[in-house]
C-alpha cells in the first residue's frame, strides 16, 4: 500500500505456503506484506520492574484474569479439536450434537464448557469417527 490517492485498503491478509504474507485488495491484486517485528533489543536494557511498569502503563495491554487466561487456553484446545476433524463449526456442531452458537462461544473464549463436556470433547478428539457412529446409531 503506497498511500497514493485512489489506493484502496486491503480487505484481508493471506499467509502463503512459504510462510510469507500478502495483502489482498478488493480488485483481487495482492502485495507482499512483512509483519512488524518487536524491538527485543529495546527490552534487553530494561529491568523486570521497568518492563512490568511499561506494560501496566500501556492502555492496550489490559491484564487478563486467571479465568480469562484459562478460558483462552480452553478455547484454543476446542478449536484445535474441531480443526483436526476437518469440519466447519456448523458441521462439527451438527455431527456431535452441540449447538453451533455454543461451540462458537467456546472457540472465541466467551464461554467455557463444563467438566463433562470437556471430557466429551476429548473423546471426540481421540475417536471422532467412532463418536459420530455411536451418535448416529443412537
Amino acid at each position: 500500500m503506497t498511500g497514493k490517492p485512489g489506493d484502496t485498503m486491503p480487505i484481508s491478509f493471506k499467509r502463503l505456503a512459504d510462510g510469507s504474507f500478502v495483502r489482498v485488495f478488493p480488485d483481487g491484486r495482492t502485495e507482499p506484506y512483512t509483519l512488524p517485528q518487536p524491538d527485543f533489543q529495546a527490552l534487553d536494557g530494561l529491568s523486570d520492574d521497568e518492563v512490568t511498569a511499561a506494560a501496566e502503563a500501556d492502555p492496550d495491554a489490559v491484564p487478563m484474569t486467571d479465568e480469562e487466561f484459562s478460558r483462552g487456553l480452553v478455547a484454543g484446545q476446542i478449536a484445535r479439536i474441531r480443526k483436526a476433524t476437518g469440519l466447519s463449526q456448523d458441521k462439527f456442531a451438527n455431527r456431535y450434537g452441540i449447538p453451533v452458537g455454543t461451540l462458537r462461544d467456546w472457540e472465541q473464549g466467551r464461554a467455557r464448557p463444563d467438566g463433562p463436556t470437556l471430557s466429551y470433547l476429548k473423546v471426540i478428539a481421540a475417536m471422532p469417527d467412532q463418536v459420530a457412529q455411536v451418535l448416529k446409531a443412537g
